[in-house]
């Protein structure tokens, strides 16, 4: 059909588009792809070696448990909160458990700096410029934190109550 899905590249199953709309059932407790996960650990392996005042930090490979897991989320333009892709996650937290200061990453194409002093993501762009909050929650909360959905997708499965 030719749809890809915006946060895993992925093809989309035809059984999720309706009239050339796809359903906004996204899991928002995703996890990382496994492939990502080694990727990640094998660029951090290559920051420790440059900086050799820091100890070298293994990337968890396994799971953590649902009472340490936690969820980074950006605040939406409008109510409510979306959580990052899961890979962009991956990377924030690996960088905030290095207590260093910010994070540089590319989201969508855009250049983003996420920093952890004054939990805020800039938007780094010829053209368009802006800060938003960010936060970091446990797992435990996430149906709590008025979270619309993942990597700006809307989703069905937490919608937003009007306050």
């Amino acid at each position: 059909m030719g749809m890809e899905c915006p946060m895993c590249r992925e093809e989309i199953d035809s059984s999720q588009v309706e009239e050339h709309t796809v359903r906004c059932d996204v899991d928002v407790e995703m996890d990382c792809p496994e492939e990502y996960i080694e990727e990640l650990g094998e660029l951090f392996k290559s920051m420790d070696k440059k900086d050799k005042r820091k100890t070298p930090y293994e990337v968890s490979r396994r799971p953590e448990r649902s009472t340490k897991r936690f969820y980074w989320l950006f605040e939406a333009k409008n109510k409510g909160w979306f959580r990052y892709d899961p890979k962009n996650e991956r990377y924030i937290e690996e960088c905030y458990k290095r207590k260093m200061d910010r994070a540089d990453m590319w989201i969508c194409g855009s250049n983003m700096t996420i920093d952890f002093k004054s939990n805020t993501q800039e938007k780094h762009d010829y053209f368009n410029t802006g800060t938003r909050r960010i936060r970091r929650i446990k797992a435990s909360d996430l149906k709590t934190s008025r979270v619309r959905g993942i990597a700006g997708i809307d989703t069905v499965a937490f919608p937003l109550s009007n306050p």
